[in-house]
């Protein structure tokens, strides 16, 4: 039997301006999420680059010592995903041949969705989770950070 959370909690990230705020706040605080631009120097943290919205991806924390590389993951911090029954996130993903992998509170691969490449509007991209989730990680390209963006990344606990 699965243990659940004790009551109904929605966490959602949304990027707003300014874009720093992030960093206080569950996404940054509970994964090694970043943006790709404050990853690779440029440490004014309400730098977007040319995004309007959103935050182009890294999962290199912290102003410099970004690598582009793949894959690019996304790890939940001290179980905080564990109980966890639904993610979903926006994504523009400006390039083709790019797959999210979901991996369960115990570490297990249970998804891998394609990324339509759409690099002009955001696309949604929903799961339910029957064990939690530990893990998302972004495969098939070197070049996924700094083409890759998110917005309303949303973790539900009921």
């Amino acid at each position: 039997m699965r243990v659940r959370a004790l009551d109904p909690r929605v966490y959602r990230e949304r990027f707003d301006d300014p874009l720093g705020h992030w960093q206080h706040e569950w996404l940054y605080t509970h994964t090694n999420m970043e943006s790709f631009y404050y990853s690779q120097g440029n440490c004014d943290a309400d730098y977007r680059g040319n995004r309007p919205d959103g935050l182009v991806l890294s999962d290199d924390q912290g102003c410099g010592g970004g690598k582009q590389e793949e894959p690019v993951r996304i790890d939940f911090r001290e179980d905080f995903g564990r109980f966890a029954d639904r993610i979903s996130i926006d994504m523009l993903i400006c390039r083709s041949d790019i797959a999210l992998r979901l991996y369960d509170a115990d570490g297990e691969w249970v998804d891998e969705t394609p990324l339509k490449n759409e690099c002009w509007k955001y696309l949604p991209y929903s799961w339910e989770l029957d064990n939690g989730i530990s893990a998302l990680e972004w495969v098939g390209r070197r070049d996924i950070e700094g083409n890759s963006v998110v917005d309303n990344v949303t973790l539900e606990f009921e």
